[in-house]
């Protein structure tokens, strides 16, 4: 079926008589509407089973992204295929960085075609967001460049938040901080500029919570929440105890390994003062059976509508903080032997 409608969507790129900027905004925003009914169809599916076949009908976005890179290819060196290049690298990140070396890539050729022809375009601030994406610190430059250069204080203020997002990537020492809320004092100081769904003082706001409330030395934002019996408790109940906070869902890659490090860590804990405590976006029902079933053997919020993952802005799943005994945030990362001697680290301090 997908074949299909790859062709189909191929099929619409040469059509006669229509503008590139005309098609490639039929085809974002059709992708667009699907990702959006598809993401309500999977919030509301009522159990697991449900859930994970929703998550399964996920709209094709290899063939949408194909179909907009036929159209825009021929006309990188025209303005309007900014806002669609940018579409590209943040819906279709698979399509962009697809070719047989780096250099041929769809990236590598709007990399090239924006470095020569639209660095000092009003257009340019949602692509250097998009940058960002890719965690390439050969973007610096680049970013650097335009808000130099670039004679539009809203593209100047999304090219230091390019950069601000660039150096979160890079850790959460001292100077990479001080670097990170000087380019975020410059783009909280620019005009506002819509930016996909949001705008770039939203993005500003988000980024300087990410860098003052989830860095490392932090206190981690206390959240309130329900057990599987119904109980009301909260993060900081467990402050004098190191914390290994872990986000997670029944439907994650590699969920039961996962499971198994984190019940032999709890395990492990017994005694100390460590304690495991989960978020998950599962059913109430589904954790219970969980839990019933000895697959989880630690405390968790039942976060099915997501509230507390919107707090720590989780993107992936499984993901761990380790909070220190004041409720400070020491380490985070994927579940794993740096999470367990972070852990024990801090217990021995």
């Amino acid at each position: 079926m997908r074949f299909f409608v790859g062709l189909f969507l191929l099929s619409m790129a040469p059509v006669l008589g229509q503008e590139g900027s005309a098609r490639a905004k039929a085809l974002t925003r059709a992708y667009d509407q699907k990702f959006d009914a598809w993401v309500e169809s999977v919030k509301d599916a009522r159990n697991k089973e449900a859930r994970v076949a929703a998550w399964k009908d996920r709209p094709d976005s290899k063939a949408y992204g194909a179909a907009v890179w036929k159209v825009v290819r021929p006309e990188l060196n025209k303005s309007w295929t900014l806002e669609y290049a940018a579409w590209m690298m943040t819906t279709t990140p698979e399509v962009v960085v697809s070719g047989k070396s780096p250099q041929s890539t769809p990236l590598a050729m709007i990399r090239k075609a924006i470095k020569s022809s639209h660095a000092k375009s009003p257009r340019v601030g949602p692509y250097c967001l998009a940058l960002t994406l890719f965690s390439d610190p050969g973007d610096m430059p680049f970013l650097q460049q335009v808000e130099l250069q670039n004679p539009d204080k809203a593209v100047k203020g999304a090219a230091a938040l390019g950069q601000a997002i660039l150096l979160r990537k890079l850790g959460d020492d001292f100077q990479v901080m001080k670097q990170r809320l000087d380019k975020l004092q410059t783009a909280i100081k620019s005009p506002d500029l819509k930016i996909g769904r949001t705008t770039l003082q939203g993005l500003v706001a988000d980024e300087l919570y990410r860098t003052t409330k989830l860095s490392i030395g932090a206190k981690a934002p206390d959240v309130r929440g329900i057990d599987i019996t119904g109980d009301v408790f909260k993060l900081s109940d467990y402050q004098g105890k190191v914390v290994v906070f872990v986000f997670w869902t029944s439907w994650m890659p590699n969920a039961d390994e996962t499971l198994a490090f984190l019940n032999k860590l709890h395990e492990e804990a017994k005694g100390k003062d460590l304690v495991i405590i989960g978020a998950c976006q599962d059913s109430l029902l589904t954790l219970r059976d969980y839990t019933k079933e000895g697959k989880v053997l630690f405390r968790n919020f039942a976060d099915f509508e997501q509230e507390i993952e919107t707090t720590y802005r989780v993107a992936r799943w499984p993901l761990c903080y380790v909070l220190d005994k004041e409720g400070k945030i020491r380490h985070k990362g994927d579940p794993g032997s740096f999470v367990r001697i972070s852990a024990m680290a801090i217990l021995g301090e």
